[in-house]
């Protein structure tokens, strides 16, 4: 078990290891899709802030403490995201590509200013890095694909097709027996069902 902790040390969330322990609000389960070891800790804290932010945004959890960590957060990202196009600088992506994919996903939940136009520049720049074979170059494939999915743009459909003939393949190809494997799976069948 782990705790979210926020507000001067009050924990606002718990870490279930299993879907299945998820019993009362604030209760959340790590996918842990994205996951590599090559992070580094900055990149680390960064992704972990953005779901985490995601998961209050989508959980509307009305503790008073939760709701003030989520405002101070979402202040504090709009403010580094405006100033940064202030500065010609933010143009839907991020320091990294984990990190991108991270920021779209708590842009798609409504979590953050100017969500709309933030994702389409995204989207723009994630077509840019299309490699001819279904993949992105350097965008972490699976983790993309589940963000993609949350996205209620043309465009992320249509990266959501590009991707289509690689899922089949995944599909198609014998399936390992561990937690990751059958993640991605769920996610590739879940594209294909939708595409």
């Amino acid at each position: 078990m782990c705790n979210l902790v926020f507000n001067d040390g009050e924990t606002c969330a718990i870490l279930r290891w299993e879907p299945d322990e998820l019993r009362q609000p604030g209760d959340w389960h790590c996918t842990a899709m994205g996951r590599s070891s090559g992070l580094e800790s900055r990149g680390a804290e960064h992704i972990l802030g953005e779901e985490a932010c995601r998961a209050l945004a989508l959980l509307n959890v009305r503790d008073a403490a939760v709701q003030a960590a989520l405002r101070n957060a979402t202040a504090e990202m709009n403010e580094v995201l405006a100033k940064a196009e202030a500065l010609g600088h933010w143009t839907g992506y991020c320091c990294c590509k984990r990190c991108t994919v991270a920021l779209w996903r708590n842009l798609s939940a409504g979590g953050l200013d100017d969500a709309e136009r933030r994702l389409a520049n995204g989207m723009r720049i994630l077509k840019s890095f299309r490699d001819g074979t279904g993949r992105w170059k350097v965008f972490p494939f699976h983790y993309t694909l589940l963000t993609l999915d949350g996205i209620a743009l043309p465009e992320a459909a249509d990266e959501l097709r590009y991707a289509a003939p690689v899922c089949e393949q995944y599909l198609k190809r014998p399936g390992r027996n561990d937690a990751y494997a059958s993640r991605r799976r769920a996610i590739a069948e879940r594209i294909l069902g939708k595409h």
